[in-house]
């Protein structure tokens, strides 16, 4: 088990434009303000990766059988099929961003409530991209390959299977609760697994938002 800290994300104000729904190269009043927050978000975000390997035992049709748990999903069985570990991850950038958008919103100002939120979801984002890149520097120091980035509620894969993170992970020593819905708090945190072995489906580089369920209904999805 790792916690990895002292992260520095460079959180540039295009990939917060890109959380707001701003297409490239537009001018709108909304860019002056992350302009203006962007150093406030810098100071409230407390970037935090927690991750595991774990030997994966049995591959059966419809799950994956790790040492302590099952991975309950045809999609990983079949894109996991070959992977000698599997990668369980926890991403969060903390509460007190989270705390300062609930504010501006009671203070009656919507429009920097969003902007921050979007700073956040930026944040967060470029996280789970150094975890990846961690986790891909792990499977290569034993001479193999990881998969792109996978999370609860990707395939057929159920989101209710957010709880093996937390049955796994000390995913309370870094700030992280799971509420009855399954949802994680703080609200900007993140499950990912991802598959290690000679020979992984999919490759790192595919894009996750191939095996999202969301699929083109996602404003953030990447082609």
């Amino acid at each position: 088990m790792e916690i990895v800290l002292d992260l520095e994300l460079q959180l540039e104000s295009s990939r917060v434009l890109q959380a707001l729904g701003v297409p490239p190269g537009r001018k709108e009043k909304r860019l002056e303000l992350v302009e203006e927050l962007l150093p406030r978000g810098r100071e409230l975000v407390e970037p935090v990766i927690l991750y595991d390997l774990f030997p994966v035992e049995e591959v059966h049709p419809g799950e994956v059988v790790l040492e302590e748990v099952r991975l309950r999903s045809k999609g990983l069985a079949k894109l996991w099929g070959q992977a000698q570990e599997v990668a369980l991850i926890l991403c969060t950038i903390g509460p007190a961003l989270d705390e300062q958008v609930s504010a501006y919103f009671v203070a009656s100002d919507p429009l920097s409530s969003l902007v921050l939120d979007a700073i956040g979801t930026a944040a967060l984002e470029e996280l789970a991209e150094e975890a990846c890149r961690l986790i891909a520097e792990v499977a290569k120091g034993k001479g193999w390959e990881a998969s792109a980035p996978l999370s609860p509620g990707n395939l057929d894969w159920g989101l209710e299977e957010q709880r093996v993170f937390f049955d796994l992970l000390p995913a309370e020593g870094i700030g992280l609760r799971l509420k009855e819905s399954y949802q994680m708090t703080p609200l900007k945190s993140l499950s990912l697994a991802m598959g290690l072995g000679e020979e992984v489906l999919p490759p790192i580089e595919a894009s996750p938002c191939t095996y999202c369920s969301l699929g083109r209904r996602c404003r953030y999805r990447r082609t």
